[in-house]
């Protein structure tokens, strides 16, 4: 068995040999314990769900402990510099004279009181004197992967899997490979696991995840989607039957991810937001929530923080562009300041809400009871059903203010009866799509998606496009830019895992028609797996696959300067872009969106909308192709350029100060009816102010004589 760079050091110290008795494991996970054979089966099958789950025992834990941490999912320069540094591994003196048994069982303790680093000394020399046993090399793969060794633990992953072929290992296997970017190992390794046991789920869940990051998913499309709301359905039954959080397997942000019913959404996340609800103190009063009587309205904001990092700096601008005279600011900051913040920048945060407070160390229970005592009106989250949303949600559970509103953090409902309302617009949520929504609508004038681009980039676009220019000096600027000089470059912003068989379909239609067209993306994560993937997608479709390129992705005002050297961006489907759409308008380029029906996918719909570009929303796919003919060539082009920089002088998209007064207006509606309300009841749609849209018509010009 390979070793791999590990030292092992000797020294007195010595543990009691024991078993500790798991407690308070979901009952999925107890039904699966007893199925399992002999006491160190069962406890190794915890262990092993435990890290497939993302770690159940820490997970509870940190519920116990109260406090709402900051979970950091990427990997940084300090992990792959400790995953790489040579392995020391402490055996006590005493672990020599025992037998193996015994020293795999103390080994097997510490791990289950979370002492990684103690247990793995043991957990190695119990597989160095039990080679051929399973466990001890599982276990200690487990060990060394919660210490972050985890390309260590891939090579005891391996030995297990090898010595007993069964899914959970290989479960765990894939996971490891993952979090060390071996992509396409880990997709292979998973693949076998579903293979050995379809019931699991969470590796179904990995899978379908790195599938869509990579875009292997579009292999096999169909049977795929099939596999996952069969698989889904089945989960959130079982969350629902009492299995809860734990039983779901997904989280709602995956489920994002998947072409999945919007109901299966709604009932996802409210089995979280209910999670959160159950382990919450009970809610205040309705008589203890404050009511708007006159004076400031008083607006709270929930946010992990208050700087640039904020949903990509959109709403930085919002809080210090409040009407004080109106509106009293609070700024509730789970994380005070965004990393790497000076102390100029921690003052110019702090001075955007006229009340900024610092929850980061204040316990969950009395984070409601803060936030009731400034007796806020309206309270706001603006961090959605996250990494931490379960916690940040036993917040809102107890209904610290009369009303509660989700705002644009999570792309779908919260799923909880106890968030008042949902901030969105008509062409987003239409009104006959209201059924996905456990929440009711608070409707903003024209997108509710709040953008500082005029502000934060205000020379981008104006103007200087690839339609302005000598096709001399564009093809210079192209080629310099590492893009082809003469060709019709169409492009899309957003991330690979938004791209599905509709899309790709689709685009291989364009590129059919228009000779000179070529489909530009930009180099995401995974893109070295994503390139050679989507041109073989093409290739089936009878378009050779050099016809799709990446470029380098760049800095947001870098990348939104290279805009101008595009013909036209094509939104994706079933995730809509949001901030991307955005940036590709400021940048003067016109786009081309194709909604479905839920938030997710429509987002960009009401964004072209609010920027008066109506004639950019496509019905169907054949329609899609068709628009995309006529917006990249001739007179086309030109009048839809004309017309995206006619909506950056004057549409309300990009007016902050008037969605600002919007955005106030739609709050002081919702307070005050929720002041006349003695019981808390249902809500249904608000229409904060009618006004008429915006439009910049495609004006094409007549032909020359």
């Amino acid at each position: 068995m390979a070793r791999a760079c590990i030292t092992i050091c000797h020294d007195e110290s010595g543990r009691d040999a024991g078993i500790l008795s798991p407690s308070r494991w979901p009952s999925s996970t107890r039904n699966n314990l007893n199925a399992a054979r002999g006491r160190r089966a069962r406890v190794h099958l915890i262990l092993l769900l435990a890290i497939s789950a993302g770690s159940i025992a820490r997970a509870f834990a940190k519920k116990e402990q109260g406090q709402i941490p900051i979970v950091v999912q990427s990997r940084t320069p300090e992990d792959e510099e400790l995953d790489d540094s040579p392995l020391v591994l402490q055996i006590p003196e005493q672990a020599k004279k025992m037998s193996p048994d015994k020293v795999y069982l103390v080994g097997e303790k510490l791990l289950m009181e979370g002492k990684s680093m103690e247990a793995a000394g043991w957990l190695y020399r119990a597989a160095e004197m039990m080679p051929r046993d399973p466990f001890s090399q599982g276990n200690l793969a487990i060990a060394l992967h919660q210490m972050g060794r985890s390309k260590d633990a891939v090579i005891y992953f391996r030995a297990a899997a090898s010595l007993d072929p069964q899914d959970l290992y290989f479960a765990n296997l894939g996971q490891a490979l993952w979090s060390i970017g071996e992509i396409d190992e880990a997709i292979r390794v998973l693949r076998t696991a579903v293979r050995l046991n379809e019931d699991h789920v969470g590796s179904l869940v990995l899978l379908m995840q790195l599938e869509h990051y990579t875009c292997n998913v579009l292999d096999a499309w169909d049977t795929k989607v099939t596999q996952t709301r069969k698989a889904l359905r089945r989960a959130i039954e079982a969350a629902e039957q009492g299995g809860g959080v734990a039983a779901a397997a997904w989280t709602p942000s995956q489920v994002l991810l998947l072409d999945v019913e919007e109901e299966l959404v709604r009932r996802l996340c409210a089995v979280f937001t209910a999670d959160a609800a159950r382990l919450a103190a009970p809610p205040f009063p309705l008589a203890n929530r404050p009511r708007v009587t006159g004076g400031r309205l008083r607006i709270g904001y929930v946010s992990y923080s208050f700087g640039l990092g904020v949903r990509n700096g959109l709403m930085y601008n919002v809080f210090s562009s409040h009407d004080r005279g109106r509106v009293e600011v609070f700024g509730f900051a789970i994380r005070p300041h965004d990393p790497g913040a000076d102390e100029a920048e921690q003052k110019r945060v702090e001075a955007n809400v006229e009340h900024f407070v610092d929850i980061s160390r204040v316990p969950v229970e009395d984070t409601a009871l803060l936030i009731n005592s400034f007796q806020v009106h309206v309270l706001v989250d603006i961090c959605g059903l996250h990494a931490n949303g379960t916690l940040i949600y036993r917040v809102f559970a107890r209904q610290p203010a009369r009303v509660q509103v989700a705002y644009m953090a999570f792309a779908g409902t919260t799923g909880a009866g106890y968030m008042e309302l949902l901030a969105t617009d008509r062409h987003t949520s239409p009104p006959e799509y209201s059924a996905q929504y456990a929440e009711g609508l608070l409707f903003l004038p024209h997108s509710y998606h709040v953008n500082s681009h005029r502000t934060r980039f205000p020379t981008v676009g104006n103007g200087d496009h690839v339609g302005s220019v000598s096709s001399g000096e564009r093809r210079r600027a192209r080629e310099e830019a590492g893009l082809p000089g003469d060709a019709l470059i169409v492009t899309s912003f957003n991330q690979f895992f938004k791209i599905d068989k509709h899309l790709i379909h689709a685009w291989a239609g364009l590129l059919e028609r228009e000779a000179s067209a070529v489909v530009v993306l930009i180099q995401f994560l995974f893109h070295q797996q994503v390139l050679p993937r989507l041109r073989r997608e093409l290739e089936k479709r009878g378009v050779r696959g050099e016809r799709l390129l990446m470029v380098d992705k760049l800095p947001a005002a870098q990348h939104l300067n290279r805009s101008r050297l595009f013909d036209l961006h094509l939104d994706t489907k079933l995730q809509s872009g949001h901030t991307t759409t955005v940036d590709a308008l400021w940048g003067g380029l016109p786009v081309l969106v194709w909604p479905a029906r839920s938030l997710v996918s429509r987002a960009a719909v009401g964004i072209v909308s609010a920027a008066g570009l109506p004639w950019a929303i496509a019905r169907t796919g054949s329609d899609y192709v068709a628009l995309a003919q006529k917006l990249v060539g001739g007179r086309g082009a030109a009048a839809s350029r004309a017309a995206v920089q006619e909506s950056k002088r004057g549409s309300p998209l990009f007016d902050l100060p008037l969605w600002v007064r919007h955005w106030e207006r739609a709050l002081r509606t919702a307070a005050d009816a929720a002041a006349t309300r003695d019981t808390p009841g249902a809500w249904h749609v608000i229409t904060a102010s009618a006004v008429p849209d915006f439009r910049a018509p495609l004006r094409l010009l007549a032909p020359a004589a």
